[in-house]
Order: C-alpha cells, then sequence, then structure tokens
C-alpha cells in the first residue's frame, strides 16, 4: 500500500511530506524506505501514545497535532510548505483511538 500511495502522490524524495493522522507511522516508515528522503517525513497525529510508536531513523519527524490544527495553523510546522500530505484514517478532533 505505500509504494501505491508514493505512486498516486508521485512522491519525490526532495519533497516535504505530512502523513496527518500517522498513527504509529507504520506507512510512513515504509514510504521513507522506498522513498529514500532528503528531508524527514512529518508524522502528524494528535495521540502522543501513538507517536512515541514511531520509529526515529532520522527519516521520521513525529509531530502532536491533529488536522484541525493543522487546518487552522495552531501549531508550526518543520517545512513552511508541503510538496504532499496524505490524509488516511484520521480521527475528528475530540474523538479516541481505541
Amino acid at each position: 500500500m505505500a509504494a501505491q500511495i508514493g505512486t498516486a502522490l508521485a512522491l519525490r524524495s526532495t519533497d516535504r511530506f505530512a502523513d496527518v493522522g500517522c498513527g504509529t507511522g507504520l506507512f510512513t516508515r515504509e514510504i521513507a524506505r522506498l522513498l529514500l528522503p532528503q528531508h524527514p517525513l512529518l508524522c502528524v497525529d494528535p495521540f502522543a501514545a501513538m507517536l512515541k510508536q514511531v520509529e526515529d531513523s532520522g527519516r521520521l519527524l513525529p509531530v502532536q497535532a491533529s488536522a484541525e490544527d493543522l487546518a487552522a495553523q495552531r501549531i508550526k510546522l518543520r517545512y513552511a510548505l508541503l510538496d504532499a500530505v496524505l490524509v488516511k484514517e484520521a480521527p475528528a478532533q475530540g474523538s479516541s483511538r481505541p
């Protein structure tokens, strides 16, 4: 699935990318493995417990925030502009993960 995501988004190694609602970073980690990014991929999730499971390989950068936080610009990201954003299975603000 990660390869299909990368293809659908036409990702390049130079892209600044964010996975919003990344959870444990499962898909982002695989995208990073395939892409060999020049910039860390942002793993954005509102739940600290999920982000603690994101493996620190230098290719992923955990960011605790919700999609709503990003849309309202309540949080400053490492990059002023993103080339691609993935939002998949992201819960609405105020919901809880099982």
